[in-house]
């Protein structure tokens, strides 16, 4: 079964979405303390390929179109997402974040309270940003 490709209207306002969000974490990543590259990159092919998505809008591609701007929609997902762990981990300090490696034999109660209290300050966090408006 096949979905049904949106109407030009459609992809029209979800490209004009995407706009907003890509210069809102632009925006964000401007004024933020801590510049990521990976974050940048994120931004820029977004950028690329929301242009790319009105240029096949524009030519009646409305399949490649929609395509495009999930791509982009994915990437600016991908960017924020980063960007918000980046201001984590340096707000909670790196000895309180996740370290991607490999775990030892650790008791389960152990990492019990360790997540709480992860939990507890990722919280506590966010409720400061939110007073924050960030």
């Amino acid at each position: 079964m096949t979905k049904a490709v949106p109407n030009r209207k459609e992809i029209l306002s979800r490209l004009a979405q995407l706009e907003i969000l890509l210069s809102r974490l632009q925006d964000e990543l401007f004024v933020c303390e801590h510049k990521n590259t990976v974050v940048q990159d994120c931004i820029d092919r977004a950028d690329k390929t929301l242009k790319s998505a009105v240029q096949k809008l524009s030519r009646g591609d409305f399949e490649t179109a929609t395509h495009l701007a999930n791509v982009v929609y994915l990437r600016l997902n991908f960017g924020r997402q980063l960007m918000v762990a980046e201001i984590l981990e340096s707000e909670i300090g790196e000895s309180e974040f996740l370290q991607l490696t490999e775990v030892e034999a650790v008791h389960e109660s152990v990492l019990t309270a360790s997540f709480a209290k992860s939990d507890r300050i990722i919280r506590e966090f966010i409720e400061q940003c939110k007073t924050k408006h960030i």
